[in-house]
């Protein structure tokens, strides 16, 4: 059985941005896809470019290693690059 192709539409949807930054994507080729018909063609993506575009990129938070990390410098700021200017 093959696999679903999704229309540039559905796909976006799916991942829950605009069909122009899913194109930009695509231009980019950051997520698997195909064209088919003459010219540019129309784009058609598997299901499975999206499950694997998202697995790319996908953050996962360690917490083990945020136990690990030393506090935060607390030093005061200074900000001798700003002016500020009278009330009046």
């Amino acid at each position: 059985m093959q696999e679903r192709l999704l229309t540039v539409r559905e796909a976006a949807d799916a991942l829950r941005i605009s069909a122009g930054t899913f194109y930009a994507l695509c231009a980019r080729k950051e997520i698997r896809h195909e064209r088919v018909g003459t010219g540019r063609g129309k784009i058609l993506v598997p299901e499975s470019a999206i499950e694997e575009f998202r697995q790319a990129h996908t953050t996962a938070m360690r917490a083990a290693a945020r136990v690990d990390m030393p506090p935060p410098d607390r030093r005061p700021v200074t900000l001798k690059h700003l002016r500020f200017r009278d009330g009046g």
